[in-house]
């Protein structure tokens, strides 16, 4: 049934409604007479607040990113107790209390671009290419064995090869990945 106020929601729960909640918004923007999606790409960030609980639960799509800043120095670790119960596996603990007063950043989530190993794996699975433009344009070439070395070392969980951090430099020659249709070369989303 519904939920009654005051009920918190299971894990399960609070997935399920925030799933339909990006998808029937990505649905209505794409029967929309209104908005033409044929070359759009998506992001999105949304929260879940547990009030009872006080945890939050973060759901994103794209290269939306969603960060808390906290401060440094608070030593009650209760009071600002971080659960992510998305996909990413960019939290899930608080982290420890520093001294100095300052605002330190803590990603809640984790974008979900060609950059990451198992996004490209996932990406692939849709039938999508992951081509930068100058691979496209002919002036880079094309490294075949990706794919099968990205699906390798998802099998194998290899750890650290193929993944960046947040906050690593990543776009330093200005050509980054791009998702493309399996049927041409469009849209060629960027991250």
């Amino acid at each position: 049934g519904e939920p009654v106020e005051g009920e918190e929601l299971s894990k399960e729960k609070i997935q399920e409604v925030l799933l339909k909640a990006h998808t029937d918004c990505n649905r209505s923007l794409h029967v929309s007479q209104r908005v033409d999606d044929s070359l759009s790409g998506t992001t999105s960030i949304s929260m879940y607040l547990h009030g009872n609980r006080n945890r939050i639960t973060i759901s994103n799509v794209g290269d939306s990113r969603a960060v808390l800043g906290r401060v440094a120095g608070n030593s009650s670790t209760n009071s600002a107790d971080i659960n992510n119960n998305s996909n990413s596996d960019a939290g899930g603990t608080t982290p420890p209390p520093t001294t100095s007063g300052a605002l330190k950043a803590f990603a809640l989530s984790r974008d979900q671009t060609p950059y990451r190993r198992d996004e490209r794996v996932r990406i692939r699975k849709t039938g999508a290419r992951i081509l930068s433009l100058d691979q496209i344009e002919g002036l880079e070439p094309i490294d075949n064995g990706e794919a099968e070395r990205d699906e390798r070392l998802e099998r194998e969980g290899g750890e650290g090869e193929g993944e960046l951090i947040l906050g690593d430099e990543i776009d330093e020659g200005g050509d980054p990945p791009r998702v493309w249709s399996p049927r041409g070369d469009y849209p060629g989303t960027a991250f």
